[in-house]
């Protein structure tokens, strides 16, 4: 056995009581060759970017495509690979996700791997985050962002790799050495491993590795064990303590015993160290309750300071408020004087005597003069004596509708519209036209249509009909025509023929409410 292993038994023998926990508190040599053979694994794969993943079709056939690997900092049995969820490749893996073959490649090592074990998809931002890369960028160009984007977990159940020397020359020489011996293993290192049992191992010889976090902290359990140390050290002479080292070293059976106590005393010791733990963190350490003392006092003189701002501020505050209720009595007294003087000093005209001379009447002024000043009332009054006004004072142009359903189809467009300025025997001859073609398009319907399907169709969609049949081949046209229609009837409404025609039109009234007043009209004419 050598001075090493000599060395830490000797440091776990002043640990304990007495001789008989002298071999089992010696540190056994735990086999690592499956560690080693894991971790070599890991660290072959770890800067390889792209991997190849095979999985079974749903003809048994294999399938292989590249993908993007990134792989966490510590080994923990997983493999993480960047996709998409509308990638075909989606759907291919999860057709078989417990039988999944990753392989890994570096010919410029020699090095190769081969990983086989379960599929999963995971949609864990924090996971994509923690192992994004810039070089992924290449296949994903939104990042992170892209709503898309998600991680395949393949938990490793088997793996094999193949690892040869990376220097040429002692590549030469192992080429050379197996051509020679026929020996294939001269060419480099092979190994088949079960990873998760090998993960097992090494989870279950966690708590012997932490002897070694025992045997540094060794001055702490000093600290809690001194009177048991005390009296272990009692009557054990050093050449007590060498002979029972050499027994010890000799024996693998009490070696195995040892090892067995160590673990478990090191289990007792993690748990005392836990339980006082537990016992003390309601404590708060001598340093940070004066820097905690320090802040609360900082504290305490930053509120007084900000109670005396807002005294401050409050006198301020009343003071801009007694000073505000003056200006508003001396604003309201001196708006009465301004009022007062307006109306005595500079008389207004009586706009709405221009009511008498305008189509449409008083109505149709109000909607036109409301909010306007005098000098716009006077454009309106010349306008409206020259051509009229729609019920946006624009002279030029009508602001389109838009294209929503609601609108009547003859008004959709979002352009502005010639004004044409319609007078109100153009209106009429307009409306009258429509009711003759639209009584027309009735009977021709009836005609074609048995009884049962004869629906009528409403005036709003017949004057599309008619403007589309008057104006065939220009819809803008077809468009001026629908609004000037409508602004004639807006200002023309006093008329009982255009006002008739604009119920109809709204939907406000019934259009039989027109053919019976046609129809009696007709009689009456006979008659007479």
């Amino acid at each position: 056995m050598n001075r090493f292993a000599q060395s830490l038994i000797k440091t776990t023998l002043f640990q304990f009581k007495n001789v008989n926990l002298i071999g089992r508190q010696s540190l056994a040599f735990i086999s690592t060759t499956n560690d080693d053979k894991t971790k070599k694994l890991f660290d072959l794969i770890k800067d390889i970017r792209y991997a190849m993943i095979t999985t079974i079709e749903s003809d048994k056939s294999l399938r292989s495509r590249p993908m993007a690997s990134r792989q966490a900092e510590t080994w923990d049995g997983t493999l993480w690979f960047f996709t998409k969820q509308s990638s075909p490749k989606v759907k291919e893996v999860k057709q078989n996700l417990d039988q999944v073959n990753v392989s890994y490649g570096d010919p410029n090592k020699m090095s190769f791997v081969s990983v086989s074990g379960k599929a999963e998809f995971v949609d864990d931002k924090a996971k994509l985050k923690e192992l994004w890369s810039s070089y992924l960028k290449v296949f994903f160009p939104q990042g992170l962002d892209d709503p898309d984007l998600i991680l395949m977990k393949v938990t490793a159940n088997y793996g094999e790799y193949w690892d040869s020397p990376s220097s040429k020359m002692v590549q030469l020489y192992s080429m050379a050495k197996a051509a020679v011996t026929k020996n294939p293993q001269a060419l480099g290192e092979n190994e088949k491993i079960d990873i998760q049992n090998c993960l097992k191992d090494m989870n279950t010889d966690e708590t012997s590795k932490s002897l070694t976090v025992t045997t540094n902290s060794s001055s702490e359990i000093k600290h809690m064990n001194i009177e048991d140390l005390k009296t272990s050290f009692i009557g054990k002479t050093s050449e007590y303590i060498n002979t029972m080292l050499n027994t010890v070293l000799d024996d693998p059976v009490l070696l195995r015993v040892a090892i067995r106590r160590c673990r478990l005393d090191c289990a007792e010791a993690e748990r005392r160290i836990t339980k006082l733990k537990e016992d003390n963190k309601e404590y708060v350490p001598k340093n940070e309750y004066l820097a905690l003392q320090q802040t609360y006092d900082e504290l305490v003189k930053a509120s007084e300071q900000l109670k005396q701002n807002f005294r401050n501020a409050k006198v301020e505050y009343n003071a801009l408020k007694e000073a505000l209720e003056y200006l508003i009595k001396d604003r309201d007294k001196y708006f009465t004087l301004c009022e007062t003087y307006r109306a005595t000093l500079t008389p207004r005209p009586k706009w709405e005597r221009c009511a008498s001379i305008i189509e449409g009447g008083i109505e149709h002024w109000n909607e036109l003069s409301i909010g306007k000043t005098s000098n716009e009332l006077v454009d309106i009054l010349l306008n409206e004596i020259i051509g009229g006004n729609d019920i946006y004072n624009n002279v030029v142009n009508f602001i389109g509708l838009g294209l929503d359903p609601t609108i009547p189809k003859f008004l959709q467009t979002t352009s502005n519209i010639r004004n044409r300025h319609f007078m109100q025997r153009d209106i009429s001859l307009l409306i009258e036209d429509i009711w003759k073609k639209k009584i027309e398009y009735d009977l021709e319907q009836e005609s074609t249509t048995t009884s049962k399907q004869n629906i009528k169709i409403s005036l709003v969609d017949f004057v599309h009909i008619y403007l589309k049949q008057r104006f065939p081949d220009d819809e803008l046209l077809q468009l001026e025509w629908g609004y000037n229609l409508v602004a004639g009837c807006r200002r023309f409404k006093s008329s009982p023929d255009i006002s008739n025609f604009w119920s109809v039109l709204l939907g406000q009234t019934d259009e039989e409410v027109y053919h019976q007043k046609r129809i009696s009209f007709t009689n009456e004419k006979q008659n007479s």
